[in-house]
């Protein structure tokens, strides 16, 4: 009975973090570009602020992975970037020459996505011990996300852009708060193994992980422009708003069916679906097909980003010693932001070109990710089981 309570604790607190955590980045991606309008910047300006921490973090992530295997418990590793990240947050908002805005904008989103290596490596650590199923954790990040969407959207449009930073400064004191509800991970004693970070050199598991982020590079147009091809093709702002929620509903529900389909597919097989999934999705995305068509469509979303996101996860859980997941992790979001910030800049140059041709750009990222994955697919299986 004392063992299933601790199970049931430690992936509650989780889930809870992950709400609380997500909750914060749903308000931050859409809105925090018109925190910084609002505060003056300009929209070229505005794309540096955004651009800037996908390579800052190209140094900052490594450094944070090495803080969480260090410390006696990676629990502090999050609280430190949790309170680091509303610090920033507070020094933004009272920031007023140009360059200090840009400087503590910069600071508040790198530090944001330094959260997300340790967070995963817990969420992988307590799924490993068998205290939690990571989908149907991850899965209340996945809710409480598409709900700040639409909270900081009625915010917005009650209150004014002011509230709604202060909205987010909450969430990141919300977040900070949540870590200590965390479980203890303990110290990872494999964290300073030499032959447990070979595993981090191996050419097939950072070919896997390169896949991983060009998969997710192939979503850029979906979240700079898809709105506005929908808005174009005449949906109303509550279809649009529709078309979202079925994409995160799906993924939310991928997320829920974890178990079972880790019964039946493995972690490098979902990863091929996903991306066989994008380049089929991205290469239908600029047609115009009626709106239940659409809304079909973003059911995909379940394929291309869920499928993905659980296979990686799962993938690096499999082979990775838990003392490395952090810097596993971390190997994996640099990857993802440096293939998002090409895909970015060509998605905003395609849709200039072409509207909502530039789609067809993003299936190439996705088509790219699948010859790679068949390309070392037999050699996947080679790699060691993590103890």
């Amino acid at each position: 009975m004392a063992t299933a309570q601790f199970r049931l604790s430690a992936a509650a607190a989780m889930s809870f973090f992950f709400g609380a955590s997500l909750f914060s980045t749903g308000i931050l991606i859409p809105y925090f570009p018109l925190i910084l309008a609002a505060r003056g910047l300009s929209a070229e300006t505005i794309g540096y602020v955004l651009a800037a921490p996908y390579l800052l973090r190209l140094v900052a992530l490594p450094v944070i992975a090495a803080l969480a295997g260090r410390l006696p418990d990676r629990r502090f590793a999050l609280s430190i970037v949790a309170a680091a990240t509303f610090g920033a947050a507070i020094a933004f908002g009272s920031a007023t020459a140009p360059w200090q805005i840009f400087v503590t904008a910069s600071l508040v989103l790198l530090l944001v996505q330094g959260l997300q290596p340790v967070t995963e490596a817990i969420a992988l650590s307590i799924d490993r011990r068998g205290l939690g199923n990571y989908g149907r954790m991850r899965l209340w990040g996945s809710a409480t996300f598409i709900v700040a969407n639409m909270a900081g959207g009625a915010l917005l449009a009650d209150r004014g852009i002011d509230a709604v930073f202060l909205a987010l400064l909450a969430t990141f004191a919300f977040t900070f708060l949540a870590t200590f509800v965390l479980p203890a991970t303990g110290r990872t004693v494999a964290a300073s193994g030499g032959a447990s970070a070979a595993i981090l050199r191996d050419r097939v598991f950072l070919a896997v992980l390169v896949a991983g982020g060009l998969i997710m590079a192939g979503h850029a147009a979906l979240y700079g422009f898809a709105s506005l091809v929908w808005q174009q093709r005449g949906y109303s702002e509550a279809a649009i708003g529709i078309f979202w929620a079925i994409g995160v509903v799906a993924e939310i529900l991928l997320f829920a069916a974890g178990p079972a389909v880790f019964r039946h597919v493995s972690p490098y097989g979902l990863l091929v679906f996903a991306a066989a999934s994008g380049t089929v999705r991205w290469l239908l995305f600029p047609g115009d097909y009626g709106p239940a068509v659409t809304a079909l469509m973003q059911v995909s979303h379940a394929g291309t980003f869920a499928c993905a996101h659980l296979g990686m996860m799962r993938f690096i859980s499999s082979v990775v010693p838990d003392g490395r997941v952090a810097s596993a992790q971390s190997t994996y979001v640099i990857f993802v932001g440096l293939f998002m910030a090409v895909s970015t800049a060509l998605s905003g140059a395609g849709f200039a070109a072409r509207g909502g041709g530039t789609f067809t750009l993003m299936a190439a990222f996705s088509a790219a990710a699948l010859v790679l994955l068949l390309a070392v697919g037999p050699r996947v299986q080679r790699l060691p089981v993590a103890s």
